[in-house]
């Protein structure tokens, strides 16, 4: 009798260890991947300055070997391909905005942040939860093509 009563709530627990578990291990898994991009990106020389969006057509090289790698290792860890990746460099000479209005970046650093929506391991009619990361890193180079 009292497993009949405490058995669901036991049930709900393990199922909520799990839920958490998972979506902590994408997240450190994300952050990762983000710092790995952002250490890649700033031993690039000749990285252009701005802002790149995965989802927009560009046609700077650098960047996109950047992002490449980034898709690579998203694939690897079973990310959907519906990641968003946003990288940016900073020049140091200008204040440019990064990824928001109110984001400033005046030093001379790379940018990375990844955008994507964990999906619950058991229970995947609750929906997606969206979680974004970010890192930043300082280029090592202090001139175009040095």
């Amino acid at each position: 009798m009292e497993f009949a009563v405490s058995a669901p709530f036991l049930f709900g627990l393990i199922v909520g260890v799990v839920e958490v578990s998972n979506a902590v291990n994408q997240y450190f898994v994300l952050s990762r991947i983000a710092y790995e991009g952002t250490r890649y990106g700033t031993n690039l020389s000749g990285l252009e300055s701005g802002v790149y969006d995965s989802a927009e057509t560009f046609t700077a090289e650098m960047q996109s070997r950047v992002q490449s790698r980034i898709r690579i290792l998203l694939d690897r860890e079973g990310f959907p391909p519906t990641t968003r990746i946003l990288t940016c460099r900073c020049d140091g000479t200008t204040v440019n905005r990064c990824f928001s209005p109110s984001d400033s970046c005046s030093t001379n650093e790379v940018r990375v942040r990844l955008e994507t929506q964990s999906t619950p391991f058991v229970f995947e009619s609750a929906g997606v939860f969206p979680f974004s990361f970010q890192a930043s890193g300082p280029y090592l180079y202090t001139t175009e093509g040095s």
